[in-house]
């Protein structure tokens, strides 16, 4: 009798630790569900925000490159008034040429702007040539060729007279003295010798 009971209470020991087991599978199973929504609304989550940044991103590049085209545009214009310019010294220093009477032939190519500016550049380095010539004395071991003496004395002009950047002349500068014939090579001569100046004064 005893041995039955013993049975039995084993059985229902087994049942109770049965559906305890089952249970618990089943909670931990929901659980797993969950878990497994969480995550799948984390990563949707996530890929909204990658998209919505990528969109963003994107839309920034596109107003960088428009902002760099309408920069180079710009340069390009006012690279083109200077070596117009540069164009008319040489003619005046180099030729001895009146500018009225070759500001016409020179200038012919330019838009209205960029001959206003042109001449005006021209005007200024030369009206400014004696007090550019003083000041880059110092800094020049030999003279050097004309169409490089010309652009430092565009540039100090811009300078000191127009009150253009000192960054924004010498980069002008130099870029004149790399596209020049002549001034092939000279290109850091301009740089070094516009930067002391700019360093210790044109006086």
């Amino acid at each position: 009798m005893a041995s039955i009971l013993e049975k039995f209470a084993l059985a229902g020991i087994g049942c109770f630790f049965g559906v305890h087991v089952a249970l618990a599978r089943a909670g931990l199973a929901q659980r797993l569900e969950q878990v497994e929504a969480s995550k799948a609304g984390v990563e949707a989550a996530l890929e909204t925000t990658r998209a919505e940044a990528g969109a963003a991103a994107a839309a920034l590049k596109a107003e960088l490159d428009t902002a760099t085209a309408a920069r180079a545009a710009l340069a390009a214009e006012l690279d083109t008034a200077r070596a117009a310019a540069l164009s008319l010294i040489g003619e005046v220093t180099e030729n001895g040429r009146l500018l009225s009477e070759i500001s016409d032939d020179v200038l012919a190519p330019l838009s209205g702007p960029e001959r206003a500016r042109a001449q005006r550049l021209a005007l200024t380095a030369l009206r400014w040539r004696d007090r550019a010539d003083r000041a880059l004395g110092p800094h020049l071991r030999m003279k050097p060729r004309p169409e490089v003496l010309n652009i430092l004395r565009l540039a100090l002009s811009e300078i000191y007279v127009d009150g253009t950047a000192p960054h924004g002349a010498v980069g002008a500068a130099v870029d004149l003295a790399r596209a020049s014939e002549t001034g092939k090579g000279q290109a850091g001569l301009v740089n070094g010798v516009l930067r002391n100046i700019l360093r210790k004064g044109p006086d």
